[in-house]
Order: C-alpha cells, then sequence, then structure tokens
C-alpha cells in the first residue's frame, strides 16, 4: 500500500503544492530552473515529451522520478539513470 501522491511525487508536488512555482501545463511540468532541475510528468505519451521539451533549453539538465519516466528521443542524453526503493 503506498500513498497516492508518492506514485508519482515530483509531478504530484509541482501540480499540488508547488503549484505556484511550476511552469508548464496538463502533461509536463518543472521548477524554474534558478530553482531546481527537477520536472514530472503526467503520463508517457510521445505529447507529454513534446510537452516536457517546450520546457528545456538546449544545454539544461533536468530531473525526473517515478513511473512517469518515458523513453527520450535521441536528441537528449542521459547524464545518470538508476532505480529507486521507495519507502512509506
Amino acid at each position: 500500500m503506498t500513498a497516492p501522491g508518492l506514485d508519482n511525487p515530483f509531478w504530484t508536488c509541482l501540480a499540488t503544492r508547488h503549484s505556484h512555482l511550476a511552469l508548464g501545463g496538463p502533461l509536463a511540468l518543472r521548477y524554474p530552473p534558478d530553482i531546481s532541475p527537477i520536472a514530472g510528468l503526467s503520463g508517457v505519451t510521445a505529447a507529454h515529451i513534446a510537452a516536457l521539451e517546450t520546457l528545456v533549453e538546449v544545454g539544461d539538465d533536468i530531473g525526473l522520478v517515478g513511473p512517469n519516466v518515458p523513453p527520450l528521443s535521441p536528441r537528449w542524453q542521459t547524464l545518470h539513470a538508476s532505480e529507486l526503493t521507495q519507502m512509506w
């Protein structure tokens, strides 16, 4: 049993408690680059990836975590990938 907000923690935070800081829309949200590289996606479709691409400048870093981390196009470079164990 998990808390629903922990299923997609970055998205949940950006869509609720930190929505006043969030940049983006219903498919992809991120913190302003001068605050944090964290972003969240509400799903894993091509439309979600396209929405994320509009929020990230070339050379900018972005951090994703959770079940909605889709495979990205070759235009992206993965700097670090890891499996996380979630405790609740």
